[in-house]
C-alpha cells in the first residue's frame, strides 16, 4: 500500500506529500517491500512492494521526469529509461527492471501517483503482499508503513535503510484530495518512541 503523508500548507507553497518514515525503526520483516536503485550508482531513492513474481508497485512521481507529473510520463516522453533502474529485495536480490507502467492520470499530490515495474526475472520464494481493492480504510485505522526512504526529507541523507513505523489513518486536512491518498496525523504518536511513525 503507498500511503501519502499530508503537510499542513505553509504560506508561501502549497502542501505537497513527504516520502519518510520518522522516527521509525529498522526492520528485516516485510520481504516483499525493496527499494528501487541507481544500478550505476547504487543509491536508494524510493521503495516498492512486490505485487506479483515480476511485478513491482512503487510511486509513479519515482519514474518520471519532467517536473514529476501530468501526461508526458504516461505517454512515455518523460518516463525513466527502465535500464537505469534496478530493484533491490533484502531476501531476493538485486533485479532489472525491463518495463515501466504509469498511470494515465497521474499528476503529483493529485491523482494517479502510481507505477508497475516489470522485472527483468521473477522473484522465487518470496509471496507478493495482496493489493488492498475494497475500500480505504476508515480514519482511525492503525497501520504500518515500511520503506527505505529518508526520516527528514531535505535534511537527512539517510535513504537505504528499511524502517518501519506505526500510524493512525486520518483527514488530509485540505491539502492533497482524500479520495487520491491516506493520510495520517503527526499529532497523536500511536506507540511507544521509536515504534511509531511521527
Amino acid at each position: 500500500m503507498l500511503l501519502a503523508l499530508a503537510q499542513l500548507a505553509q504560506a508561501a507553497e502549497p502542501a505537497r506529500p513527504l516520502p519518510r518514515i520518522v522516527n521509525g525503526v529498522p526492520s528485516d520483516a516485510y520481504p516483499a517491500v525493496g527499494a528501487l536503485i541507481s544500478p550505476s550508482s547504487g543509491a536508494t531513492f524510493c521503495t516498492v512492494s512486490m505485487i506479483g513474481c515480476q511485478t513491482a508497485l512503487t510511486a509513479a512521481h519515482c519514474v518520471c521526469g519532467g517536473g514529476n507529473t501530468g501526461p508526458a510520463c504516461p505517454d512515455g516522453s518523460a518516463l525513466a529509461d527502465p535500464a537505469t533502474l534496478n530493484v533491490y529485495l533484502s531476501q531476493a536480490g538485486v533485479f532489472g527492471v525491463s518495463a515501466i507502467s504509469v498511470t494515465p492520470n497521474f499528476e503529483f499530490a493529485e491523482a494517479g501517483d502510481v507505477a508497475l515495474l516489470h522485472l527483468d526475472a521473477p522473484v522465487e520464494g518470496l509471496p507478493p503482499l495482496p493489493i488492498n481493492t475494497v475500500a480505504s480504510p476508515p480514519f482511525g485505522t492503525l497501520g504500518t508503513l515500511v520503506g527505505y526512504g529518508v526520516t527528514n526529507f531535505g535534511v537527512a541523507d539517510d535513504a537505504g535503510i528499511k524502517r518501519r513505523g506505526k500510524v493512525v489513518t486520518g483527514s488530509c486536512a485540505g491539502s492533497v484530495p482524500e479520495s487520491e491518498h491516506l493520510c495520517w496525523s503527526f499529532e497523536t504518536p500511536p506507540g511507544a518512541p521509536g515504534e511509531d511513525s511521527n
